[in-house]
């Protein structure tokens, strides 16, 4: 007896749907973008935190030259040239500046400073500083007359220079005290690792 057609359809299955592709694993083409765009952000981070750091040091001594300036007292120049001092040694070797008073520390702000600039103001400032100290062992003595708008620009361009010129050194001082000097904020000096007696000069 030839089977009829319900018994033939009777014996087929019913039909599967075809299972979804799977998104993993991703292509070789996905690794290969993937991997481009982590080297990217490698590179961007490696590029751009020095200059970060450089931004912030140059914020922190641009702000702190303000705030001396805005708030003139007697102790003023004994600020500035102490704040000079800190970036000194964050750019220079501290075997080489530490110890510099008086005239050898002019020279060295003179040497080291721009090239456009003669710094005259703030050599006299510092100079003179130098002199009331020892003449009268007193911090509070100073003249007034040498607080010029020149003595502020000579200060502010002699702290930019230090920065661009010496940014290698600075970033290396920075590598070798991440624990002991934490980046300068608005308030805090940045260089807590050097004592008061040898940056005052």
């Amino acid at each position: 007896m030839k089977p009829t057609l319900p018994d033939e359809l009777a014996k087929l299955k019913d039909a599967h749907e075809l299972a979804a592709i799977s998104w993993w694993p991703p292509a070789i083409g996905w690794w290969l973008l993937a991997g481009a765009v982590l080297l990217l952000l490698i590179m961007l981070v490696v590029y751009l935190y020095p200059r970060w750091q450089l931004r912030n040091y140059r914020r922190f001594f641009r702000l702190q030259l303000q705030r001396l300036q805005a708030t003139p007292d007697a102790t003023q120049m004994q600020q500035l040239n102490l704040l000079i001092k800190k970036m000194a040694l964050l750019a220079f070797p501290r075997t080489e500046v530490a110890s510099l008073t008086g005239s050898a520390w002019t020279k060295f702000l003179r040497e080291q400073g721009p090239k456009n600039r003669t710094l005259t103001a703030l050599q006299t400032a510092l100079g003179e500083q130098q002199f009331q100290m020892m003449k009268t062992h007193d911090h509070q003595t100073h003249d007034t007359e040498i607080y010029t708008p020149e003595l502020w620009r000579d200060a502010e361009a002699w702290l930019d220079h230090a920065l661009k010129t010496q940014r290698q050194s600075i970033l290396q001082f920075r590598k070798k005290n991440r624990m002991l000097t934490p980046l300068p904020q608005t308030h805090p000096s940045p260089l807590h690792t050097h004592q008061s007696q040898e940056t005052a000069c």
